[in-house]
C-alpha cells in the first residue's frame, strides 16, 4: 500500500505483488507493466506531437523503482521543454553511434583499402589495375600502417610509407599517395574516422615534401661522401638531442630511416650486443640482426636511463611513441646545415667506404645494409656465419667516423 503522504502510487511491496496489467506511478509517465506470464518491466508514456508513445525502460531486475523514477523524471523534462524531443529515436541514435564506436575500434587501414577495392573494381576499366592496387599496398604501405586502426593514421605515418620511396621511385610513390588518400576519404564518408585526410597533397603533404616534378631525374638519394663522414661527426657529436643520437645510431649501423623510428627496447639484446628488426619491419620481409658497436651500446644505456615508453628513440608524438619520420632530416637541415643530402644517403656513404678503402668482402656489406640475397643457399649461410664479420666491420666503420675525435 502507498504512502499517502507520498506523490508516488507504487512501493516496492505493490511491484513486487503486483498482478498482471499496467500499473501507474503517479508521476513522470512512468509505469510497471506486468505480463501474463509474470514478466516485469517499466514503461515511460509520454505525448509527441499531440500522439501518445510508448519507451520500455528496462525490466525490474536491472532497473530499480528508484532508478526508473529518475529516468522517468530526467525524460519527461526533456519531452516538456521540447515537445518535438523524441527519446526513443535518440536512444536508437546512442545506440548505433555505440555500435559504431565498437566497430571502429577494428577498422584497420588495410581492412579499409581492401573494402574500397572491391567496392570500385567494377568501375576500373582496366582489370589489371586491382592487382596494381594490391601489390603496391601489399609491398609498400601494409608493411607500415596496414595494422593501425583507419581512425588513428595522422600525417607522420603517410611520411613513414612515402620517405623511403619518394626520392627513388618518384612515381611509385605519388601513386601509393593517391591511393592511400582515396582509401581514407572512403573510411571517412563511411564514419570510420573524422578530420582532415592526412594523405592530401595540397595544402599538406607539400608542405613536407618535395614535388615529384622536381625529383624526375632522381635516381638515388643524396649522399655525403664517405671521406666527409669524419668531420661530419665532430659537428655532430656536439649537439645533444633524442635526433641527434637517432641520427648518430643510423650512421653507426647503416640501418634505415624506418627501423630507426620504430626501434622498441625489447629488440635490443645487451648481452650478446645485437639488435634483431623483425621481418614485418624490413624491407626485403627477412629478420634482420645487427651487431651492436661499443658506441652504439652506449648510446643505448645512455637513453635507458630517460626511457619512458617502449621506442628507444622517443618522440612527440603522443600515438606513436616513437622519434617522427622526418625528424633526421629536419635535424640533418636545419641543425648541421646540410641541406643538399638525406638520412638515408648515408647508407650509400658507408657501402662506398666499405668497397673504396677496405678489404671487407661485398657480401659482408650487403649483408649489413639488409639487401636482398638471390641465393637460397648463400643466404642461408650468411644468417649462420657472417655476424662476427659484420661486427669487425661495424666496428671499423665506427673507428673510421670517429678519426677526428
Amino acid at each position: 500500500m502507498a504512502d499517502k503522504s507520498s506523490k508516488y502510487t507504487l512501493t516496492a511491496i505493490s511491484v513486487k505483488n503486483a498482478k498482471a496489467g499496467r500499473h501507474s506511478d503517479n508521476s513522470n509517465g512512468l509505469y510497471l507493466q506486468v505480463k501474463a506470464t509474470g514478466a516485469k518491466s517499466w514503461l515511460f508514456r509520454f505525448q509527441l506531437l499531440g500522439k501518445r508513445k510508448e519507451m520500455g525502460l528496462g525490466g525490474i531486475t536491472s532497473l530499480s523503482l528508484g532508478g526508473a523514477r529518475i529516468q522517468a523524471a530526467e525524460l519527461n523534462n526533456k519531452v516538456k521543454n521540447d515537445p518535438s524531443y523524441n527519446p526513443i529515436m535518440e536512444r536508437k541514435k546512442e545506440v548505433e553511434r555505440l555500435k559504431l564506436e565498437a566497430i571502429q575500434e577494428n577498422i584497420t587501414f588495410e581492412w579499409c583499402a581492401t573494402q574500397y577495392i572491391e567496392a570500385n573494381k567494377a568501375s576500373w576499366t582496366n582489370p589489371k589495375h586491382v592487382q596494381q592496387w594490391t601489390n603496391t599496398l601489399t609491398t609498400y604501405v601494409y608493411p607500415i600502417i596496414g595494422n593501425m586502426n583507419i581512425k588513428d593514421i595522422e600525417l607522420d605515418d603517410m611520411l613513414a610509407v612515402l620517405n623511403p620511396i619518394w626520392y627513388e621511385k618518384t612515381e611509385t610513390a605519388t601513386r601509393i599517395r593517391g591511393r592511400m588518400e582515396k582509401i581514407l576519404s572512403w573510411a571517412t564518408v563511411s564514419k570510420y574516422r573524422s578530420g582532415m585526410n592526412p594523405a592530401l597533397w595540397k595544402t599538406h603533404l607539400e608542405m613536407v615534401l618535395p614535388k615529384p616534378s622536381t625529383l624526375k631525374n632522381v635516381k638515388h638519394f643524396a649522399s655525403l661522401p664517405y671521406s666527409d663522414i669524419p668531420n661530419f661527426f665532430v659537428k655532430l657529436r656536439k649537439k645533444h638531442s633524442v635526433s641527434a643520437l637517432a641520427l648518430e645510431f643510423l650512421i653507426l649501423t647503416a640501418a634505415r630511416t624506418h627501423n630507426i623510428m620504430n626501434a622498441k627496447w625489447d629488440q635490443i639484446d645487451f648481452k650478446d650486443e645485437l639488435w634483431t628488426i623483425q621481418a614485418i619491419d624490413m624491407k626485403v620481409g627477412n629478420i634482420h640482426i645487427v651487431p651492436l658497436s661499443k658506441r652504439c651500446i652506449q648510446i643505448l644505456h645512455d637513453l635507458e636511463q630517460t626511457k619512458t615508453c617502449e621506442y628507444i628513440f622517443e618522440g612527440k608524438s603522443k600515438k606513436h611513441g616513437g622519434l617522427s619520420n622526418n625528424a633526421m632530416d629536419k635535424f640533418l637541415q636545419q641543425h648541421l646545415g646540410y641541406t643538399n643530402i638525406t638520412v638515408h644517403g648515408f647508407r650509400s656513404s658507408f657501402k662506398d667506404w666499405s668497397s673504396e678503402i677496405t678489404t671487407h668482402e661485398n657480401k659482408v656489406s650487403e649483408m649489413a645494409l639488409a639487401h636482398t640475397i638471390g641465393n637460397k643457399a648463400e643466404a642461408a649461410y650468411r644468417r649462420g656465419k657472417l655476424i662476427d664479420k659484420r661486427r669487425v666491420m661495424m666496428s671499423d666503420w665506427e673507428a673510421y667516423c670517429y678519426l677526428k675525435l
